[in-house]
């Protein structure tokens, strides 16, 4: 598992130029979230989850992302 802490962090490092305007700690935050629901650490998953945040940060900005997660989070709310 300690190997899996040590290598995500360089392999986020190493994501697109165009990832750039998100937040570090929000990627990393997208990535572990994804690999618990795909079952937790393994290279799989983390390459997986890599891929998937990696394609999701070429297709919105950031702001489009917080936008989403905003509306995602607030949509149960009564009026």
């Amino acid at each position: 598992m300690k190997k899996h802490a040590v290598f995500l962090p360089l392999l986020l490092l190493s994501m697109n130029a165009s990832a750039t305007d998100y937040p570090t700690g929000e990627i990393v935050r997208n990535v572990i979230d994804c690999m618990s629901e795909l079952g937790g650490i393994s290279d799989t998953n983390m390459y997986t989850c890599t891929c998937r945040a990696d394609y999701m940060m070429s297709k919105m900005s950031y702001q489009e992302y917080d936008n989403a997660l905003t509306f995602d989070r607030n949509k149960a709310m009564p009026a």
